[in-house]
């Protein structure tokens, strides 16, 4: 039995699904007992802190705590763009099915038309989840 290249699509998704679930899983655990040891535990002990000094700080400092909350908002507004726009792409990649011969050159593995679906459907949803 010779093994096909539409065969690592059985292999290598479920592997790929299997490892970024247990990451997680052991991410939320760290998390969850270990905060410190964490970069999302470290940075809310940071936030805490800076808080608390912000709101120990003269009138005048306020206007370095409004700038790095605009920061803030800047930098999750470009996010969210990237994510439309990320998404517009696909949807619009997904809608395009002129060029198969396009299609099957850049897609690896199998390249049905519904596999072919599945896999641009699983992109757009890791964009959205990933930017948003």
């Amino acid at each position: 039995m010779k093994f096909h290249k539409e065969y690592l699509d059985l292999i290598l998704v479920p592997s790929g699904l299997l490892i970024m679930f247990a990451y997680h899983l052991f991410l939320l655990y760290k998390y969850i007992n270990q905060p410190h040891t964490t970069v999302m535990g470290f940075e809310n002990n940071d936030k805490r802190i800076w808080v608390e000094r912000i709101m120990q700080a003269d009138k005048r400092d306020v206007s370095t705590a409004l700038s790095v909350i605009q920061s803030n908002t800047t930098a999750a507004t470009f996010l969210a763009s990237v994510s439309l726009t990320l998404s517009s792409l696909i949807g619009a990649w997904i809608g395009n099915t002129s060029n198969i011969f396009f299609q099957r050159q850049l897609i690896y593995g199998d390249t049905r038309p519904t596999t072919i679906t599945i896999k641009y459907i699983c992109l757009l949803t890791c964009f959205l989840l990933a930017f948003s």
